[in-house]
């Protein structure tokens, strides 16, 4: 075999090993969505300046929190989850949190205000004893053009978004990253003219309770 049809066939082999890896890594971060309460917390900063964001993309300040409907969840079990995970086969990866089903939506939870100039703004606060973080699955998620939705904590130091239609993809989900503790706020900021088009619904509540 002369030198250069060597060369050219260890050129293919590399390059089809680069393939390969590819696609076993985009393999593995479509499995997240499956097992959200599995996978290992993650973090987000979050990805604006709301100081200086464009209108409506900002969490409204100017609206106080205190009357924010609640979704008061069952507490945790820390010790009971904690002995159910050492009865799992060795070769069964360790949740770090427990998933609880629910059905929320904008149209029959939380609650909207007007923030003028045409926008509208939806909230929710969950509220979960002994979680050590929280993250939310949203199994139905399609955000119109100029709406935004954050997910952030009581004292907005921990901060997820702003989640919008650049968010949208084909399998119509999302799923956060964890704040940590026991309550956080789900903020939609929308104008009015577009609540027609947002599809939002909030599945699963994950509450943690490894660090």
């Amino acid at each position: 075999m002369s030198t250069r049809i060597w060369r050219k066939n260890i050129i293919l082999l590399l390059l089809a090993g680069a393939v390969l890896a590819a696609c076993a890594s985009r393999n593995d971060s479509t499995d997240t969505y499956d097992s959200p309460a599995v996978a290992a917390p993650a973090s987000e900063v979050p990805r604006t300046n709301m100081e200086n964001s464009p209108n409506p993309c900002r969490i409204r300040t100017e609206i106080p929190l205190e009357d924010t409907p609640t979704l008061h969840l069952p507490e945790i079990d820390v010790q009971a989850l904690l002995e159910q995970d050492q009865a799992l086969p060795k070769d069964v990866p360790l949740p770090f949190a427990t998933s609880t089903e629910v059905n929320l939506e904008p149209a029959n939870d939380g609650q909207w205000q007007d923030a003028g100039s045409n926008v509208q703004v939806w909230r929710l606060r969950i509220d979960s004893p002994q979680a050590l973080s929280i993250s939310l699955g949203f199994t139905t998620f399609h955000m119109p053009s100029q709406g935004c939705l954050f997910v952030y904590s009581p004292d907005q130091a921990q901060i997820l978004g702003p989640y919008t239609a650049q968010d949208n993809e084909e399998h119509g989900q999302l799923w956060t990253p964890t704040v940590e503790g026991e309550e956080v706020f789900l903020e939609l900021s929308i104008p009015q003219d577009q609540i027609s088009q947002l599809q939002l619904v909030l599945g699963f509540v994950n509450q943690g309770y490894k660090k």
